[in-house]
């Protein structure tokens, strides 16, 4: 397999989840639009007939209020079963997915590997550019389990650039980037999909209620989901609205309590190595090492890699790289 063809497999398999959670979403939105239609028309329908027959003096109005009252029991009972539909499928997709996913990785081991990090994280020799620009050179660093790497540098000096290179977005120029002395090439599918995590500070919930949002990440206990609303905001309190009937792009919260929120469903997996790339860029710099410092307490066995122009944050760094000074 030449260059480009593994170039262009390894990025197709990591924008996998990105894939899903688009399809998730379409999938949210359509049934979400046609419980709203569904509710639309039945209204609309027993308007109109209320309305004729009680012009005709066919209907006393009390039974025209009474007709409104089972209407809306059977349009309540319809929407619920409609929704219970979409869960299922929904299930079903995730199902279907995980599935494949196993089938995939049980033909597609390479190596040996078999998805684990156990010991190292390693760039070595890394040259990565943006054209004629050059972003790294040369550089070798080893992150154990529980290492913090930050990447700093001003806006378009290439921190997504390189955080993509270590994630296998994109190919490097020179040098490799190794998991366990593996060439992250040869990893299988399934080690991408359960053993890496990327955020950003773009990162958006998919379409539909948070509950929806909970179980695309694999949390379906409502200890766990209490938890992480209560990391968030201490005041937090969950109940059948917030979880089941506010979407979750228009919950009361702000736009650091919804990245934090995101990072924490992201993490839930427990990955080996979570990306961030500008994370914590909507969090004052107290609560940007406070937050980062509680997910590593959480998580202390996964590497951190952070892009970040917040200079706090360097106090927490165990390794990093400065775009801003060349070699």
């Amino acid at each position: 397999m030449n260059d480009e063809a593994v170039s262009r497999a390894v990025f197709e398999r990591n924008r996998k989840d990105e894939i899903d959670k688009r399809q998730v979403s379409e999938f949210n939105h359509y049934w979400a639009e046609l419980i709203k239609a569904n509710g639309f028309i039945s209204m609309v329908a027993m308007f109109i007939s209320c309305y004729l027959a009680t012009a005709n003096e066919k209907m006393h109005f009390l039974s025209v209020i009474a007709v409104l009252i089972i209407n809306s029991r059977l349009s309540g009972t319809l929407i619920s079963f409609v929704h219970r539909v979409y869960q299922i499928l929904l299930y079903r997709h995730h199902i279907i997915e995980s599935y494949s996913s196993l089938m995939k990785d049980s033909v597609r081991r390479v190596n040996g590997l078999d998805g684990m990090l156990k010991t190292s994280f390693e760039m070595l020799n890394l040259t990565v550019k943006i054209g004629n620009k050059e972003i790294v050179n040369n550089c070798s660093i080893k992150l154990v389990p529980g290492d913090f790497l930050g990447i700093r540098g001003n806006s378009g000096s290439g921190k997504t650039t390189l955080i993509k290179t270590l994630s296998a977005q994109i190919e490097p120029v020179g040098g490799g980037v190794y998991i366990d002395k593996n060439n992250i090439t040869n990893l299988s599918e399934s080690f991408f999909k359960n053993k890496f995590a990327y955020h950003t500070s773009s990162s958006e919930f998919i379409s539909g209620s948070l509950y929806d949002n909970f179980n695309f990440y694999g949390i379906y206990s409502y200890e766990v989901m209490s938890k992480f609303l209560c990391l968030i905001r201490n005041d937090f309190e969950i109940n059948h609205e917030i979880l089941n009937v506010i979407p979750a792009s228009s919950l009361p919260i702000s736009n650091g309590e919804r990245q934090r929120l995101l990072i924490l469903m992201t993490l839930y997996k427990r990955p080996a190595v979570f990306f961030m790339d500008e994370s914590t860029s909507f969090l004052s710099a107290n609560d940007a090492v406070d937050f980062v410092n509680l997910i590593r307490f959480l998580y202390p066995k996964t590497i951190f890699v952070c892009a970040t122009h917040e200079d706090k944050l360097t106090e927490l760094f165990t390794h990093s790289i400065d775009l801003n000074v060349k070699a």
